[in-house]
């Protein structure tokens, strides 16, 4: 009878712990599935940049593809065409309706209140970011026949070219963050 008691006392205690930190870790899940979902939005837009895609709401051959973050929007980002070639995201409206918008292919909101804590642009030894009101918008592009990322920054009507960008997500509590990193060389990396 007392191995009972004391088996029934440890699974009850295991289970207690367990339910204690499932919130927790439901968040920093949803973090992280978010932080790979947005480093294959902008896998893919290299894979559309690189291959022989044509744009299917435009007649430019072969145009650049992109993903456009925006610090005033930080529950989502676009996936777009460069349709005009000037590498940034032409918008009308907030950038999110892809219907009014041209140069949108799909805007990807997110979800379960995470949310876009920061972007920040690094060119040298110095980083611009969102949360500091040093980078309004990001765009990273990719064109054929060139791999790498063209990394652009916007302040007001200033555009500064990075050498990487990094995009920070949090949960609604706010205890736990991932950063996407997008190199000008292409590679991309969650840390």
């Amino acid at each position: 009878m007392i191995e009972l008691v004391v088996v029934i006392g440890i699974f009850t205690l295991i289970s207690a712990i367990i339910l204690g930190n499932y919130p927790s870790f439901n968040q920093k899940m949803a973090v992280t599935n978010l932080a790979h979902q947005i480093a294959l939005e902008i896998r893919q837009a290299q894979v559309y940049g690189l291959s022989a895609k044509e744009s299917a709401i435009s007649s430019a051959i072969f145009p650049g593809y992109g993903i456009y973050f925006s610090r005033d929007i930080p529950t989502s980002f676009v996936l777009y065409t460069d349709i005009n070639g000037d590498k940034k995201y032409n918008h009308t409206g907030t950038g999110r309706d892809c219907s009014s918008n041209s140069e949108c292919l799909e805007s990807v909101s997110i979800a379960n209140g995470d949310n876009i804590r920061d972007i920040c642009g690094t060119t040298g030894v110095t980083t611009r970011c969102a949360s500091a009101f040093q980078l309004d918008f990001a765009n990273v592009v990719f064109t054929r026949p060139d791999p790498e990322a063209n990394i652009t920054g916007t302040l007001g009507s200033v555009s500064t070219t990075y050498d990487n960008l990094k995009i920070s997500l949090e949960p609604p509590k706010k205890d736990f963050f991932k950063t996407v990193v997008v190199w000008s060389t292409g590679q991309v990396s969650i840390q």
